[in-house]
């Protein structure tokens, strides 16, 4: 199956761009962080916040209703991967947290945890399941599935991680009502207009892409230049970025093997385990940092001293899945499969 969603490739200038505004990024945020706090000149929370909402509205506009339904079917594929995000992805991190306690900081726990329950991307799951020749309507309604659980599954998790780790109480039920609001509400309306929009939608798919990954590119600078911020002000101690990057390097390699042992084992198409294979085991950045803020917002004065250091693990596990994954798509395409698909554009 061809897939008409927007590719990327780890050699091509959509990623290269991606990845390199990633770089600018940070160090904007490095170089002048007063400008992206909540409050700053740029009025970070509420462009964050409308920004949100305009990306799950494309979304919603940009997947297809009837691809959705056909994807519906393939139950095994959706089980196992909502296991890999919510079970068995958790499962590997949650020890570490523990065994960690003595050297990792407090925001660095609740992040690593955080990671683990994250849901996984939208785009780039699909966009990889067909550039490695996967069942492209299987994984897209999986990762749909996975990321409207994981508007309710996610807060509830870091709100409790909160509770546990700094006796934070976050008021679960208003938290979940607005981030309904946030990502539901715009995701819903956005389907309900895609069998007026789509064709308007497959001619501008570029620009509402790269529109899309400018919206993400600004939330991960403003939640750096509270990290940023932080670090100023003596709030960060330590080596938590060397200690988060080798531990999301790690996860990384493993959940992928894992996955690629256990998926080797079943007796499925090739198609569904490709499909299974990305969408088991990637995590989300678009949705991750707006309820991580959203959270942290809840909990008012008791959020913790460096919110940023929380979305650490996120802010580096993204594009590292990004690169690792567009190789690995590559190579699935000509090892599985031997095909490839008609690339127009990013992921």
């Amino acid at each position: 199956m061809r897939v008409s969603a927007l590719s990327i490739r780890f050699g091509s200038p959509a990623l290269h761009l991606f990845l390199g505004g990633l770089v600018l990024a940070v160090v904007l945020a490095w170089a002048a962080p007063e400008w992206g706090l909540p409050e700053g000149p740029l009025q970070a929370r509420w462009v964050s916040k409308l920004g949100v909402v305009l990306i799950f509205v494309v979304q919603g506009l940009s997947l297809p209703t009837e691809t959705l339904r056909v994807g519906l079917t393939n139950w095994k594929l959706h089980v196992f991967c909502l296991v890999g995000i919510y079970v068995v992805f958790p499962a590997m991190v949650l020890p570490v947290v523990c065994l960690g306690r003595a050297w990792l900081t407090t925001e660095l726990q609740i992040g690593l945890v955080f990671l683990a329950f994250l849901p996984t991307t939208i785009s780039t799951a699909v966009v990889f399941t067909g550039q490695a020749g996967g069942d492209v309507a299987g994984a897209l309604f999986n990762v749909t599935l996975a990321n409207l659980l994981g508007v309710f599954i996610t807060p509830a998790v870091l709100a409790g991680a909160l509770a546990a780790e700094s006796g934070i109480a976050v008021p679960l039920g208003p938290l979940l009502g607005q981030i309904a609001l946030l990502i539901l509400l715009p995701f819903a309306v956005g389907q309900a207009f895609h069998g007026w929009a789509k064709d308007w939608v497959s001619r501008h798919r570029a620009v509402l892409s790269h529109g899309s990954n400018v919206i993400i590119l600004f939330i991960v600078y403003a939640a750096m230049c509270d990290l940023f911020a932080a670090r100023a002000s003596g709030a960060l101690e330590g080596a938590p970025f060397v200690e988060a990057l080798v531990l999301c390097l790690a996860f990384l390699g493993v959940s992928r093997a894992v996955a690629a042992l256990v998926l080797r084992r079943l007796g499925w198409t090739e198609e569904t385990k490709l499909a299974a294979f990305f969408c088991a085991s990637e995590k989300t950045l678009a949705a991750g940092v707006p309820m991580a803020t959203l959270v942290f917002a809840a909990a008012g004065p008791a959020a913790p001293a460096a919110p940023a250091l929380v979305l650490l693990p996120i802010l580096l596990y993204h594009p590292l899945q990004l690169a690792t994954d567009s190789i690995l798509a590559q190579g699935l395409a000509a090892r599985w499969v031997g095909g490839s698909v008609e690339p127009v554009g990013k992921g």
